[in-house]
């Protein structure tokens, strides 16, 4: 799956065409190691959240349709975002029925338990979650999932935006780097009005966000968000022009304890999306510098530059 979804990203140009998957986070079990009823139970719990996809779709589907209708679409700024994270790993290894019981105490039920009910997992007596293996399958080629603030499989998510008559060439690709933070400014920006200073008499805190609205109509245009920083239970990332610095996670997202040590303690990685034989490193004080010597990487092909501790 990983494989055959990176080669549709690369026909449609939303991945360089040398893109590379990254390597299997270490636990994750492969496909062909499952035993029949753990592959009956992935297969089953994948058909439940494609359902769910496909039911979102069509209530999407109901809302354009009836702004077309309407003759209002035309003069609609749309703005979809496939998801708030990657793929999550919290239904473990083995998957579990009710994914709030395994989040609160660690608890998933045996397989041979899952197959028996098979039939009810979507129903209204479920809450069930995919195993961990399907969350590493839908965030390909990135490495890891949901909870890794580090590493783009946990953070990136698809944007698709339509508004006829203020975007050149609809259908195609950008590439300028932004964060979920810059859609209200790019609302208000489309819909020219400014951020309020007071709502009900209270004080606005200022947006960190600033608007996409540029490349609409510019594919090409520099990145004007430069900078973002990430963080989520000790993992941190922090994107500067084209680069990142990661923490190498020391906790794999679907376990309940946590490593001894301080976040301190992490690792750091330093990946970069440009072309350049010039890389950089993190030094043991944690500050950048440059290294002529250190090897071509980008941000799907993760390599380890250096370590911070």
């Amino acid at each position: 799956m990983r494989q055959e979804t990176l080669r549709r990203q690369i026909a449609m140009g939303v991945v360089p065409k040398d893109t590379r998957l990254a390597p299997r986070p270490p636990g994750v079990p492969a496909w062909d190691s499952l035993s029949p009823d753990e592959k009956k139970v992935a297969a089953r719990l994948m058909e439940v959240f494609a359902g769910m996809l496909a039911c979102q779709d069509a209530q999407f589907g109901r809302l354009v349709a009836e702004l077309q209708r309407m003759g209002k679409l035309d003069n609609t700024l749309v703005l979809f975002i496939e998801g708030d994270n990657g793929g999550s790993a919290e239904g473990g290894l083995s998957s579990s029925s009710n994914w709030i019981a395994g989040f609160a105490n660690g608890s998933h039920e045996p397989v041979a338990e899952l197959v028996k009910d098979l039939d009810k997992l979507g129903g209204p007596d479920s809450y069930p979650i995919y195993p961990v293996g399907w969350a590493m399958a839908m965030n390909a080629p990135f490495p890891w999932m949901k909870k890794i603030a580090s590493h783009l499989g946990g953070t990136r998510n698809g944007l698709v935006v339509s508004w006829p008559g203020h975007i050149v060439n609809p259908g195609s690709v950008r590439s300028q780097f932004h964060h979920v933070i810059d859609i209200a400014p790019t609302i208000l920006e489309a819909a020219r009005v400014p951020a309020p200073d007071v709502v009900d008499g209270a004080p606005q805190q200022r947006f960190d966000g600033m608007s996409m609205a540029y490349s609409f109509m510019a594919p090409a245009a520099p990145d004007r968000r430069t900078t973002q920083y990430f963080e989520m239970q000790g993992t941190r990332a922090l994107y500067d022009h084209g680069w990142l610095a990661s923490t190498t996670p020391r906790k794999a997202p679907w376990m309940m304890t946590n490593p001894p040590g301080s976040p301190v303690d992490y690792k750091w990685e330093l990946t970069t999306s440009r072309t350049t034989s010039a890389s950089r490193v993190i030094s043991p004080g944690g500050t950048l510098r440059s290294s002529r010597n250190s090897r071509r990487c980008s941000t799907v092909r993760r390599e380890p530059i250096a370590s911070s501790r």
